[in-house]
């Protein structure tokens, strides 16, 4: 979980937070996913959370998230503060449905963990939506640095490295070294689900030979990548949450005068 302490100091990533557009709406996470209205370039540059539809609410947690990702206050502070908004707008940790137990089929544990990551009021939504905002907007940050003329010149390539207890689909790629224009970092570079704490490094010729030499990723024509990580194959799609954020197309808005 991102949890910054200072103040971001990438100018690409305070850009790209200031220049996204606030979109409203009542569509749930697949939903969103599966929209066609709602493209990847649009959410590259859009504001959004699921099923927050009132532009009173959307605004104050885009305030606070914005304040936590530059690093102005901690999570702790931006998840009390949107509590107590939303709390004066009549919002409460339980208040996702009618409902008082689980529908037939579906345990009460995992019914539990759905009314969490549901409810905009929750701790465990809230800091989601905190800290992936925040992890997007590193991203951009580093995408700033790593892109550097003069930075690539000397580290052409993107290196993955997986985080602690990664999904099947993220460990599949620890290691997988590709130049850093291949299209397969426009939309798997992390964090490229909810809560994927992996990360990339900048990768010399040399470094990338110690590490068993370039990789290879053919993009299908579904989107869908086939790997070779060294003799490790794997075929890598998009996040199995819906989760899709394009660095690339985010990183052109901090570009543009």
């Amino acid at each position: 979980m991102v949890e910054l302490t200072q103040p971001m100091t990438f100018e690409a990533a305070n850009k790209w937070l200031k220049s996204r557009v606030q979109v409203p709406t009542g569509l749930g996470s697949r939903e969103l996913a599966l929209s066609k209205d709602f493209s990847t370039k649009v959410k590259a540059h859009s504001f959004f959370s699921a099923k927050v539809a009132e532009e009173n609410v959307l605004s104050r947690l885009r305030s606070i998230s914005d304040e936590f990702s530059a690093g102005n206050m901690n999570l702790a502070e931006a998840r009390t503060a949107m509590k107590e908004f939303l709390y004066g707008e009549g919002y409460q940790p339980n208040d996702v449905s009618s409902q008082d137990k689980p529908p037939a089929g579906v345990s009460e544990e995992s019914w539990k963990g759905a009314k969490e990551i549901t409810n905009i009021a929750s701790t465990a939504r809230l800091n989601l939506v905190f800290s992936q905002n925040a992890a997007m907007a590193n991203a951009v940050g580093q995408r700033e640095v790593s892109m550097d003329p003069a930075v690539k010149e000397r580290w052409p390539y993107f290196r993955y490295i997986t985080g602690p207890n990664p999904r099947d689909e993220h460990a599949a790629l620890d290691g997988l070294v590709l130049p850093k224009d291949d299209p397969f970092w426009s939309t798997h570079t992390p964090p490229w689900d909810y809560n994927c704490n992996c990360d990339i490094e900048d990768c010399d010729e040399e470094e990338a030979q110690e590490y068993g030499g370039i990789s290879q990723a053919v993009q299908a024509s579904d989107n869908s990548f086939k790997i070779d990580n060294n003799g490790k194959f794997a075929n890598i799609a998009d996040s199995q949450s819906g989760f899709l954020f394009d660095v690339t197309e985010a990183f052109k808005t901090t570009q543009e005068e």
